[in-house]
């Protein structure tokens, strides 16, 4: 509704009909595909992921409107600055939302990286309405 009768997005007409809103990545896609999540990455500049989620997140950059907008308006450099800018604006707002808990991850943890790991794999496989049980292989019983 919005991307057609909002212009793209641009104005949020669904939200006047009573519809809400939805959010959703093409690593959630995948998931409901039954696509596995694969081992866990710390990506530079990006910050954590999986092999799935990360080939979702390149998706998703590739198929924003925004980018083909810009890349039709300008030129090869408009493109370039948009994604430069984009990138950028993303990567601060992020880690503003975070900071605190940046923060006491480092201070209060012995191992911050694999406090990270569980963390991030917890919160995703809770986005994705995975349980422990439906997304970990379940160990032998002796």
């Amino acid at each position: 509704i919005n991307s057609t009768l909002g212009i793209g997005g641009m104005w949020d007409v669904a939200t006047d009909w009573g519809m809400q809103k939805q959010t959703g990545d093409f690593g959630q896609t995948l998931a409901s595909w039954g696509v596995g999540e694969g081992p866990y990455l710390m990506l530079p500049l990006v910050g954590p992921s999986d092999m799935r989620d990360a080939f979702g997140r390149g998706v998703d950059t590739a198929m924003s409107p925004w980018q083909w907008i810009t890349l039709g308006a300008g030129n090869l450099t408009t493109f370039t600055e948009f994604e430069v800018s984009d990138f950028t604006a993303d990567a601060i707002v992020r880690r503003e939302k975070n900071i605190e808990v940046i923060d006491q991850l480092r201070a209060n943890s012995v191992d911050p990286y694999s406090t990270a790991r569980s963390a991030w794999l917890q919160h995703r496989r809770k986005q994705l309405g995975q349980t422990q049980a439906t997304s970990m292989p379940k160990m032998d019983e002796e």
